[in-house]
């Protein structure tokens, strides 16, 4: 994961340099083609946020991805500071930098996404991007969430994430998905009787889909 700072304890997964790391996944891919059949195991690359992942190496390993039919996945709009931040840098959302630069496809991931707008959403959306909620790790953290009625509205994937070792249990993230609905709604969820088949759909399929 290129772009994260590192620490004594990351160091076995974070790489300063997207060119190492292109390196070090190319190995992985080739040991993975020889030693494995192609449906045991498949490969996809993350950048820990537009924050963190200069320009130049996220459109390096978007490249790559895209070239190995690789999925991307990146935290974006994780808190509000990092989306002001991008703003006051870059003149605008990270998402919309990404996307002008064609980082934004409908192999990108957008993991988080609690501090997005509806122009960020309705990017996601026509680039049939998805996005990952990880539920648990937002509830664990006090962090907020994106709501799955803004990213379905928008025609953007729906997926379900830990994102931390809090709990690894896709129905346990549905059933807390479906929670943040009522919250919001004050009552039942929003969307209705369709919520169960929404989070179902979110823990397999668009999860699915989100991996590769």
């Amino acid at each position: 994961e290129p772009g994260a700072k590192p620490t004594p304890a990351s160091d076995r997964w974070v790489e300063a340099r997207v060119e190492q790391f292109v390196r070090d996944t190319e190995t992985l891919r080739l040991s993975v083609e020889k030693e494995l059949a192609a449906d045991e195991v498949w490969l996809g690359v993350a950048a820990r946020s537009p924050g963190e992942v200069p320009l130049e190496a996220a459109k390096s390993l978007a490249t790559y991805a895209r070239a190995q039919r690789f999925r991307l996945h990146a935290h974006v709009g994780s808190t509000a500071a990092e989306s002001a931040a991008s703003v006051a840098e870059q003149g605008r959302p990270a998402l919309a930098l990404w996307s002008e630069h064609g980082i934004v496809d409908k192999r990108f991931t957008a993991v988080d996404a609690r501090h997005l707008s509806g122009a960020d959403f309705a990017l996601l959306g026509s680039a049939r991007a998805c996005v990952c909620v990880c539920p648990s790790a937002e509830q664990h953290g006090a962090l907020g969430s994106a709501t799955a009625e803004q990213v379905i509205a928008a025609g953007a994937g729906l997926a379900l994430g830990s994102d931390s070792q809090v709990q690894i249990d896709l129905l346990k993230e549905a059933r807390w998905l479906e929670y943040g609905w009522r919250t919001r709604a004050a009552g039942p969820a929003t969307l209705g009787n369709e919520a169960a088949t929404v989070a179902f759909h979110a823990a397999t399929v668009g999860g699915a889909r989100s991996l590769g």
